[in-house]
């Protein structure tokens, strides 16, 4: 595994309100060591905890042979809780070329 980022994070916040402030925070913001500043966009294509995790729960990153800091993580009140079981195979993933 190459372990670099793939630049991007996926957040889904209990109101639109949330999501409009928290996206006002981090737009623009420099990470630190990184040369490139966050750049905020609003998801249209998946709305909902419900939706996101039916996306990733049956993705193979998944799979047990991906680590566990490689894989999506899910928050309830501020605590890391546990994704839900797939609910059909997850199939190891295939390496992916790297682009430096």
């Amino acid at each position: 595994s190459s372990e670099l980022a793939l630049g991007y994070a996926i957040v889904d916040l209990l109101s639109q309100a949330h999501g409009q402030e928290l996206m006002h925070e981090l737009h623009g913001l420099r990470l630190p060591s990184q040369e490139k500043a966050c750049v905020v966009e609003w998801c249209r294509d998946h709305q909902g905890l419900e939706v996101l995790v039916r996306r990733f729960r049956n993705n193979n990153v998944m799979h047990p042979s991906v680590a566990e800091i490689h894989k999506p993580l899910l928050f309830c009140n501020g605590m890391a809780t546990s994704m839900p079981q797939p609910t059909r195979k997850v199939f190891c993933p295939k390496p992916r070329a790297v682009h430096l």
